[in-house]
């Protein structure tokens, strides 16, 4: 292996943002590093770009073996911010998989990372390869988040078999790359019923439940309407990420052998004010999901949705990107009664400026983890826990705020 990290679509736009933090990370922590991509010339712009000359360039196409092969085996831990995942990042997990090489990325997709556990884990388990699928926004802070805080409350002797988290603020943008994932995810459902059912589970990265074994199945809520929040005395609204989020934070629980509970309740949604005005925006917020969802599902919708979201490759300004910022609490309780709570706040476009780092951090982390975790697909909560967390909070990605009820 010649590299700590290879950073595979270096040249996209989440991509450029993820290659210029972990320059600021080299100089502080000396890990070696390629950028790979499928032209060396664009490449080299960005290096220009960024003065960053001494940095190696891989040339690689996602659809040919053998480049990804040489890459893959150059690296000790692959980032790949290339997708849609489902149709360009099955070679990538495939090709770590097969080498013993670990593994991060930025998928919201739900229901490729099913297909990809379905396929490949006993793969990875024999190989050694550690595969941490959405090391982003999608599924950072819900994950850790819900791991944080059922550390809080154990270490403050508090019995908690619920975590509610509510979106309190956030601001920046989209890119064309998440874009294009949400569309393919929601094209695919309205032609396959199973994809629509592994969309409504929570459970749906997780074995299902066998007499005799430790597979936690509670009921859930989904949070699909409308709804005063007493907590908060504020509305709140579906939050978009909720149904991706949800099935991490429950793998994770199973992966770390139901120590949130076996009847563990995650439920995630945004808050949107009090009052009639709150009330106005939680309802507009639904409606608008509704209409998004639908309007992926016919080619007219399509065609109207192409000409008003970003183009793949684009994104959010750099004024959104570096004046983002979101604010999130995590609340513990035993059935309806309050118990703790964490506050999460992070500076920066939650989707780009914040997610770059928080992917940054997740492959450097994993990169440190020893041997106590092996190979297999595993969730940021489950593979990194605390390394993680400490990281996100040593270098200001995030401050966090626990508290008793």
């Amino acid at each position: 292996m010649k590299y700590d990290l290879v950073l595979l679509g270096a040249t996209s736009f989440v991509g450029r943002l993820t290659a210029e933090y972990l320059l600021k990370l080299q100089e502080e922590q000396g890990f070696s590093m390629a950028f790979a991509g499928r032209s060396l010339g664009r490449i080299e712009r960005l290096k220009d770009r960024l003065g960053a000359h001494e940095i190696d360039m891989i040339e690689v196409n996602v659809k040919d073996k053998t480049s990804v092969d040489y890459m893959v085996q150059s690296a000790k831990v692959v980032i790949t911010v290339v997708g849609p995942y489902a149709e360009l990042g099955e070679p990538i997990v495939a090709a770590c998989v097969k080498h013993g090489v670990d593994y991060v990325d930025l998928t919201g997709e739900s229901p490729w990372v099913k297909r990809m556990i379905d396929k490949y884990s006993v793969q990875a388990i024999g190989s050694g390869a550690r595969i941490v699928h959405s090391c982003g926004f999608d599924s950072i802070p819900s994950d850790l988040g819900v791991f944080a805080l059922n550390q809080f409350a154990g270490d403050q002797q508090l019995d908690c078999d619920r975590v509610d988290m509510r979106v309190v603020s956030a601001s920046g943008g989209l890119s064309g790359g998440t874009i294009a994932s949400l569309a393919g995810v929601i094209k695919k459902a309205a032609k396959s019923s199973k994809i629509r059912r592994l969309l409504k589970d929570p459970y749906a990265l997780c074995p299902a439940p066998i007499s005799g074994r430790n597979v936690p199945h509670a009921r859930q809520n989904p949070m699909l309407t409308p709804h005063m929040d007493e907590d908060f005395d504020q509305w709140r609204a579906p939050f978009l990420m909720a149904t991706v989020n949800t099935k991490v934070v429950h793998r994770s629980n199973y992966l770390l052998d139901a120590s949130y509970g076996q009847e563990f309740v995650y439920s995630e949604a945004m808050l949107t004010g009090s009052g009639l005005v709150g009330r106005a925006k939680a309802t507009a917020i639904t409606a608008g999901l509704g209409a998004v969802t639908a309007g992926y599902t016919i080619k007219a919708g399509q065609k109207v949705l192409g000409w008003v979201m970003p183009n793949q490759g684009d994104g959010p300004s750099q004024s959104s990107i570096d004046n983002g910022k979101y604010v999130i609490k995590f609340t513990a309780k035993q059935g309806n009664q309050a118990k703790a709570r964490l506050k999460l706040v992070a500076m920066g476009d939650p989707g780009y400026g914040s997610t770059s780092k928080m992917l940054s951090h997740a492959a450097l982390a994993l990169l440190e983890t020893d041997t106590s975790v092996d190979g297999g697909f595993w969730t940021p909560a489950s593979a990194m826990g605390e390394p993680l967390i400490k990281r996100l909070q040593e270098h200001d990605v995030w401050d966090l705020e626990f508290s008793t009820l």
